[in-house]
């Protein structure tokens, strides 16, 4: 496994020990030995593909992807060239298969274009909006280097219960990972990896406001528990939401996480021109927004 993946020992060490690395959607253990056939990921996209490592993959086929999800990736599609693809991911799509799911949201766009294609940066599941794909070498080696750089980012809205008392803000808060593996919450932890999320108020009441967020760090669901942390968990958020925020999404009948990745900005991988991209909130959150009086 070690020298497969060919990164320097003490690296491949930390991804396995980490879980970063994935067999078959399953996670790899460290002297697990490989075997023909299997597909092996690292999700860590902030890990650089290690020099001389073969990433090419077969085409996606159709296997486990329903119909529906492939009609979604087509029309989701913000911009394709050569090396760059944007798609915008719908709620409820995982990015990668495996892990009890038969289909992810690349196998879909990769068969909407009849080519593999790369992530770059995460969305959680339960999390929409923009996503930066790369259909090719180049576009994925510069595309990750400009994610580690910071000159790739997403601004985010998020609908939150009550109202903070300041108009915008920074809350630096380490996280940590507890619980059992596949039962996990990450939690504030002084001792945990360092976390810093900007936020914004852009419209409010007594009940919830609509933020625009800004990650300084990208942590498993370092938004959902930094905004938690301060009193203001994202509606609809069953992990990390309180009574009152599961009370005031049933009253209004929202019953998916209000996250949504609203705008992207990013280098194009070969002219190095800034691009920038803006989703609207999804119809079902717009429903929302009217509900609440803030649209």
């Amino acid at each position: 496994m070690q020298k497969c993946l060919g990164y320097p020992r003490t690296t491949t060490l930390k991804a396995i020990r980490k879980g970063w690395v994935r067999v078959n959607g399953k996670r790899a253990k460290g002297g697990q030995r490989l075997e023909l056939g299997q597909v092996v990921r690292i999700t860590n996209y902030g890990l650089l593909p290690a020099p001389g490592l073969d990433v090419s993959e077969p085409l996606p086929d159709s296997r486990g992807v329903p119909i529906q999800l492939r009609h979604l990736a087509e029309a989701s599609l913000r911009h394709q060239d050569e090396h760059l693809v944007v798609s915008s991911k719908p709620a409820g799509v995982v990015i990668h298969r495996g892990s009890g799911h038969d289909a992810g949201w690349i196998d879909a766009v990769g068969l909407a274009l009849g080519t593999k294609v790369t992530p770059i940066g995460r969305l959680d599941r339960d999390t929409s909006g923009l996503l930066a794909l790369s259909r090719s070498r180049l576009g994925a080696r510069r595309l990750f280097a400009a994610l580690k750089e910071g000159r790739l980012y997403r601004t985010y809205q998020a609908l939150v219960q009550g109202q903070p008392t300041q108009q915008k803000g920074r809350i630096d808060l380490a996280l940590a990972k507890s619980g059992e593996e596949g039962e996990e919450r990450m939690q504030v932890d002084p001792s945990g990896a360092p976390a810093a999320t900007r936020y914004k108020v852009l419209a409010g009441s007594r009940r919830a406001s609509l933020l625009e967020v800004e990650i300084e760090t990208g942590r498993t669901h370092q938004i959902r528990v930094h905004l938690a942390a301060i009193g203001h968990p994202v509606l609809g958020d069953p992990r990390y939401g309180t009574g009152a925020s599961h009370g005031l999404s049933m009253d209004l009948n929202l019953d998916r996480l209000f996250l949504h990745a609203a705008k992207l900005v990013l280098p194009h991988p070969e002219s190095e021109k800034t691009m920038t991209f803006e989703d609207p909130l999804p119809l079902e959150l717009e429903r929302i927004m009217t509900r609440l009086g803030l649209d």
